[in-house]
Order: structure tokens, then sequence, then C-alpha cells
């Protein structure tokens, strides 16, 4: 219980943090304001978290990736067994993922957010503990969000080879700082890398480990990343 507050707590100042993003919509009531504490239940506030339909049929994807990134209820992706499972439970409460679901430039501009991401300067001591925090999370959300299969499943295969290389690279990182990354953020690497995998394997089937992993979105063990790398070993990266 006492790991949950204090993760509701990270994931509001990591939400602060994000929402300096500037846009031409932004969420009306936001954790941290009189409105939101005076909402009593989890439905009120998913309710006023609802893009509006004229705004979500207008609305660029480059700026409704930053509102679902920004999706003020950032708790509930963590809140079950793993985050592919929770990002399924948000979408069918928020409006917003489901419309980033149905776009077709999705994938590009959550790959543009990879690369722009980067994890390596995490080594750079002069960043803050809050900066940090603040481009893990944002880093694992936009990796759960590529590896949805509504997302994924639409890349081309110039897209898939930009996911290998930016993925392979981010989830060694993950590896070799492990006091850096939890297990939701390599798990959520690992995840999008054999998505991926099998897309670009045309939809052939994985080791049944990785069909495993799959399916349930859990990171059993170390060996995992191992089988996640041979996969790569036979495809060229261009």
């Amino acid at each position: 219980m006492k790991q949950k507050i204090l993760l509701i707590f990270f994931c509001l100042s990591i939400y602060m943090l994000n929402a300096q993003t500037i846009m031409t919509w932004d969420y009306p009531v936001k954790p941290g304001t009189s409105e939101w504490i005076a909402l009593s239940t989890h439905d009120e506030k998913v309710e006023v978290c609802q893009i509006p339909v004229g705004i979500l049929s207008t609305i660029t994807t480059e700026e409704l990736v930053e509102l679902c990134l920004n999706y003020p209820i950032q708790f509930d992706f963590y809140a079950f067994n793993s985050m592919q499972e929770g990002l399924i439970k948000v979408a069918n409460n928020f409006n917003g993922l489901q419309e980033l679901f149905r776009r077709e430039d999705s994938a590009q501009y959550l790959i543009d957010l990879l690369i722009k991401n980067d994890l390596e300067v995490l080594s750079n001591k002069s960043l803050s503990s809050s900066q940090i925090g603040k481009m893990i999370i944002r880093q694992t959300l936009i990796e759960v969000m590529l590896s949805h299969e509504l997302v994924i499943g639409k890349t081309t295969l110039l897209q898939q080879n930009q996911i290998a290389a930016i993925g392979m690279r981010d989830m060694s990182l993950k590896v070799e700082y492990p006091q850096l990354y939890s297990r939701f953020s390599l798990e959520s690497s690992a995840y999008l890398l054999s998505a991926n995998l099998k897309n670009m394997k045309n939809g052939d089937a994985l080791s049944p480990n990785l069909e495993l992993f799959l399916r349930e979105g859990r990171l059993q063990n170390s060996m995992l990343i191992e089988e996640v790398k041979q996969g790569y070993s036979n495809i060229v990266i261009r």
C-alpha cells in the first residue's frame, strides 16, 4: 500500500512536468487543483479527462499523442499486472487513446518521440532526479502505446527498422543501469521489441516464451531479454 501511495505522488509530479508542452487544448481539471481534489470517485476523474468530441476530431496526431502521454490519471497505467494490461484498461475508458489507435500516423509520432527522448543522456550527472524520472516514465508510456497491436500493426518496414534500432539501444541501457530503471521500464522495451519482431517476421510465431510474453505482458526472467536479442540476430536492420 505504501509503495502505491508513493507511486501516485510520483506520477502526479511527472504529470505536472509533462504538462509544460504548449497545446491547443488541455485537460480542464488537473491533479493537485481544488477542482480535482473535490472529485470523490475514480469515475468522476475519468469523466473530466475525456477530450471533447469536437476537439478529438480536429486535433493533430502530434498533439493527441502528447495528451495521451499527459493523461491525468497516470497511476492507472501501473495499477495492473503489466503496463500492457493497464493500457488496455485505460483505453477502455479514455477516448483519447481510442482515437490514437484509430490514427494511421500514430506510430511515426511515437517513434519520433523515442528518438527525441534519448535515454543515454541520463548518465549526465547534471540532471535532477525529477528530470530523470520524467524521462523514464515518458519513455515507458511511449513504448507501451507504440507496442499496442492497433498502432504497431500499421508500421512500415522502415518504421519497424527504426523501432528495432532504438529499442535494442534502450533495452541494453536499461539492463546496464538497473538502479535507474524499474521492472515496468525494462518490460516495456522488451515487449515493444517482441511485438515489433513478430511484425518483421510477417506474423510468424516467435519462441514459446516470447509468444507467452506477448500474451501476458509480464517479464518473468532475464532469459527473455536474451531471447529478444537472439530473435533479431538474423534480421538485417537498415
